[in-house]
C-alpha cells in the first residue's frame, strides 16, 4: 500500500496549508475585486501588510504572543499576495482591442475544431502591437485551416464575454484560465511565410498527436477510432454525442478527457507500482526522473491542452520534491507543489483540470491507505488490479464532489462502471501505447485493442441503459466544499479514531444538509422573464413561480439553442415544459397579441418584422383589457408605452420611428443583430436619453417580478 510519513503532525495542521489557504483565498478575492479595485490598491495593500509584519519582527513581544501575531500577519500577506497576483494575471490576458476590424497576422496554433456551421481555432498574433496574444478565431466550415501556418485576417477582435444567461456555462471566464485573449469571427485570408517564427513546442506536440490519430486510423474505424483517440491522445473531435453520452451517465467521462484527473490517476498508478517499490535512493533518483519524463511525454502526445501542463507541472513538481528525503510523495509536498504553481499561475486555482488533478492525487494519498490489504491475492497480477481498483475508488470519491458541480451528472451505478473501466481502460491504454510506438506489432495488437474497447462499450451501455443510472445533481459552491471538507475529515476521524474529528464530521453534514436543502426549497424560484442571448434567433421566457413557463422564440435554429443554454437552468430550477407562444395567447397570468407581451404587469414589444408595428387606440385598449385580438397594422396609431422593447433580427424599422412609437420602457438589443444596425440604435437611444441593454455587450436580459 502507499507508504505515508508517520511523524507526530496531524494533516490538518501542516504549516504548508497557512501559506497555500490564504493564498486561495487571496486569488478567489482579486478575481471577485478585480473590477472593483484597481491594481494599486491591491499593491497597497499587499506593502501595507508586508511593512507591518516587519515592524512586528522589531517589536520585543512574548514568544507566543509573537507567533499569533506573526500568523496573523503571514495570513493577510499571503491574502495580498494572491490579490496581487491574480491582478497581474488577468491583466496579462485581457487587452483592450480596436473597436473597428483591422489585419492581423496570426498563426495557427491548434487543431481544428468543428461546431454548428462554423469551425474554431486558437491562433497566435505574431506581428504588430497585440503580438504573443492569443485569440479563439471562429471561420465558416468551408475553410480548413492547417496548423502551424501564418495568415493574414481582417476581423474585429472582442474580449470574451459570458453570455449571462441563468447558469450558463461561462465561456469568457473558461477561457480567461486558458490564456486566450479575444475572439473573432473572419474568414482566413491568404497564408504566407513567417520569417521571424520560431520553433513552438505547442505546435510540434499537436503534429505528434495527429500523426498517433492517423496511425489509429488506419486500423480502426467509426466508434472504436474515436474511442481510442480520445482515450490515448486526446483527440475528442470525432466522439459521437451519443457515446459521449454513455460515458457521462456511468460517471466514467474523465476516461474520455485526457484531463489533470486522468494523469493524477495514471501518477498513482505509477506511485504503486514503482515508487513504493524502491528502496535505495540512487534507484529512487532514476524513478523519480523516469516518472517526470513519463509524465511530459504523455502530456506531448496529448497535445499539450494548458489543463495538462498545469496538472504535469503540479506532479513534477512533486516527484522533485521526493529527491530531498527517503521516503514517497507526502500532503505536505502536494502542497507545497500546488503553492508553487499557483504563485507561478494564479489562473490555474479556476481551471477545473488543475483541481481535478490535485483532489485526484490528494485522494489517492489519504484515501488509500485507509482500505484494508487483501491477503487472499498472492497473486502479484490480483494484487495489481486491486491497487489499481484502490486508486480509482480514491480518485472518484474525492473528486466526485467537484464533478456533480461543474457537470451535474452522477451515475448510480459509476462506481462499479469506473471499477470495471478502470481495469479495462488502462491495459488498453498500454496496449495502445505499445501499438504507436512499434509498428512490427500491429497484426498482434489490434484485435487485443479490438476487444478490449468491445467488452468496455458493452459494459458501459449495459449499465447505462439500466432504469435510473444517471442523478442530475445541482450542488452549490458552499455544499462543494462542505462535501470536500466532509470527504477529508472523514478520512482523519478514521485514522486517528479522534472523538474531534467525529463531531466536526457531523457539524460538517449538518450544515451540508442545511444549505443544500435551503438552495433547492420549494418557492425559491421567483416570478421572471428572461431574454436569452443565443448567438443566432431571439427568445424571451416568462416563468411563474411555481414553475409554469411560456416562451416565445424568432429565427430557424432559436428553439434549438435555447433549449441547450437553457437545459441546466431548467432542470435545476424544476422548471416545467413551456408553453410555446406562436400566436395569439391568453390566461389569467399571461397576454400574448404579437408584437406585445404582457406577464406580471410587465409589457414587452417584441420587434421582429420587417414594418414598423403600429396599432390605433382601439387596438390597444383591446389588448389592455385582456380582450387578446390580432392587432392590425394602421398608419394613424397613438403611442404604446411599454416597458422593454426587444428589437430582433429582421426587423428593418427606423430607430427613431419606434422609439416614437414606444416612447417608454428598456431597449434590449439581441446579440444576433448586425453591427450596423446595432450602432443605429444606440445612437438614437442617446440621442432620447433612453436606457439601452445590449446583450452582445451585457449577457442575457432577467427582469425579477414580484408578483405573478
Amino acid at each position: 500500500m502507499l507508504k505515508l510519513r508517520s511523524d507526530k503532525t496531524d494533516y490538518v495542521s501542516y504549516p504548508q496549508l497557512w501559506l497555500l489557504l490564504p493564498l486561495c483565498v487571496g486569488i478567489w478575492v482579486g478575481r471577485l475585486s478585480y473590477d472593483l479595485l484597481s491594481a494599486y490598491t491591491v499593491y497597497l495593500f499587499a506593502g501595507s501588510a508586508l511593512l507591518v509584519a516587519i515592524l512586528l519582527m522589531l517589536q520585543r513581544l512574548r514568544a507566543s504572543a509573537a507567533r499569533m501575531v506573526s500568523v496573523c500577519i503571514l495570513v493577510l500577506s499571503m491574502l495580498g499576495l494572491g490579490m496581487s497576483l491574480v491582478h497581474i494575471a488577468i491583466g496579462r490576458v485581457q487587452t483592450d482591442w480596436p473597436n473597428e476590424a483591422q489585419p492581423y497576422a496570426i498563426r495557427v496554433v491548434s487543431l481544428p475544431k468543428s461546431s454548428d456551421r462554423s469551425i474554431g481555432v486558437e491562433a497566435e498574433i505574431v506581428r504588430g502591437a497585440y503580438a504573443g496574444k492569443r485569440i479563439r478565431l471562429f471561420q465558416p466550415d468551408s475553410v480548413r485551416p492547417e496548423l502551424g501556418k501564418t495568415y493574414w485576417v481582417y476581423c474585429r477582435i472582442e474580449q470574451p464575454k459570458p453570455s449571462g444567461n441563468p447558469y450558463a456555462f461561462d465561456f469568457g471566464e473558461y477561457l480567461l484560465t486558458q490564456s486566450v485573449s479575444g475572439t473573432a469571427y473572419s474568414r482566413l485570408s491568404a497564408s504566407f511565410n513567417e520569417q521571424e517564427s520560431s520553433f513552438s513546442l505547442r505546435i510540434w506536440s499537436l503534429r505528434l498527436q495527429s500523426q498517433a490519430v492517423e496511425r489509429l486510423k488506419t486500423y480502426f474505424g467509426g466508434t472504436d477510432f474515436a474511442l481510442l483517440a480520445a482515450m490515448t491522445v486526446g483527440d475528442k473531435r470525432g466522439l459521437d454525442p451519443a457515446v459521449r453520452e454513455v460515458f457521462s451517465e456511468t460517471g466514467t467521462s474523465h476516461l474520455l478527457a485526457l484531463s489533470g484527473l486522468h494523469l493524477g490517476l495514471l501518477f498513482g498508478v505509477f506511485q504503486f507500482f514503482v515508487l513504493n517499490r524502491i528502496r535505495r535512493r540512487s534507484i529512487r533518483f532514476v524513478a523519480v526522473g523516469i516518472g517526470i519524463v513519463l509524465v511530459w511525454l504523455y502530456t506531448l502526445v496529448a497535445g499539450m491542452p494548458l489543463s495538462m501542463q498545469r496538472a504535469a507541472l503540479m506532479l513534477s513538481m512533486a516527484q522533485l520534491m521526493q529527491l530531498a528525503r527517503h521516503d514517497t510523495l507526502g500532503i505536505d509536498r502536494l502542497l507545497v507543489s500546488a503553492l508553487l504553481l499557483l504563485v507561478v499561475s494564479p489562473l490555474s486555482l479556476f481551471d477545473v483540470g488543475f483541481q481535478l488533478s490535485f483532489l485526484s492525487v490528494a485522494s489517492i494519498l489519504t484515501l488509500t491507505p485507509l482500505f484494508p490489504s487483501v491477503k487472499l491475492f498472492n497473486n502479484g497480477f490480483l494484487r495489481a488490479v486491486y491497487n489499481v481498483l484502490l486508486v480509482s475508488l480514491s480518485a472518484w470519491i474525492g473528486t466526485m464532489p467537484v464533478v456533480a458541480y461543474y457537470f451535474h451528472v452522477v451515475g448510480v451505478y459509476s462506481l462499479p462502471a469506473n471499477l470495471i473501466a478502470v481495469v479495462l481502460a488502462y491495459p488498453l491504454i498500454v496496449v495502445s501505447g505499445i501499438f504507436l510506438v512499434v509498428p512490427n506489432f500491429s497484426s498482434l495488437l489490434v484485435p487485443i485493442i479490438q476487444v478490449l474497447l468491445r467488452v468496455l462499450s458493452d459494459v458501459l451501455q449495459f449499465l447505462s441503459d439500466l432504469p435510473g443510472s444517471t442523478l442530475r445533481l445541482y450542488p452549490t459552491a458552499v455544499g462543494t466544499m462542505l462535501a470536500l471538507l466532509g470527504v477529508f475529515v472523514c478520512s482523519f476521524w478514521i485514522r486517528r479514531q479522534s472523538k474531534r474529528y467525529g463531531m466536526v464530521l457531523v457539524l460538517l453534514l449538518s450544515a451540508l444538509i442545511v444549505v443544500e436543502t435551503w438552495a433547492h426549497r420549494p418557492g425559491r424560484l421567483p416570478a421572471q422573464i428572461v431574454f436569452y442571448n443565443l448567438w443566432r434567433g431571439s427568445a424571451v421566457q416568462a416563468i411563474r413561480s411555481d414553475g409554469t413557463a411560456y416562451l416565445w422564440t424568432h429565427g430557424e435554429d432559436a428553439n434549438r439553442q435555447v433549449r441547450i443554454a437553457a437545459r441546466d437552468f431548467w432542470e435545476r430550477e424544476n422548471i416545467k415544459p413551456s408553453q410555446p407562444l406562436d400566436s395569439v395567447f391568453r390566461d389569467k397570468y399571461l397576454q400574448f397579441a404579437p408584437p406585445l407581451l404582457s406577464f406580471g404587469g410587465k409589457r414587452v414589444a417584441l420587434l421582429c418584422d420587417k414594418q414598423l408595428h403600429s396599432y390605433s387606440q382601439g387596438s390597444f385598449a383591446q389588448f389592455t383589457d385582456s380582450r387578446v385580438v390580432q392587432a392590425p397594422l394602421q398608419s394613424d396609431v397613438l403611442t404604446i408605452p411599454v416597458d422593454y422593447i426587444l428589437v430582433c433580427k429582421g426587423y428593418s424599422g427606423k430607430p427613431t420611428q419606434s422609439l416614437a412609437r414606444y416612447p417608454k420602457g428598456t431597449i434590449v438589443l439581441d446579440a444576433s443583430l448586425g453591427a450596423g444596425y446595432r450602432n443605429m440604435w444606440h445612437v438614437a437611444a442617446d440621442s432620447l436619453h433612453r436606457t439601452v441593454h445590449d446583450m452582445q455587450r451585457d449577457g442575457a436580459l432577467i427582469v425579477r417580478i414580484k408578483s405573478d
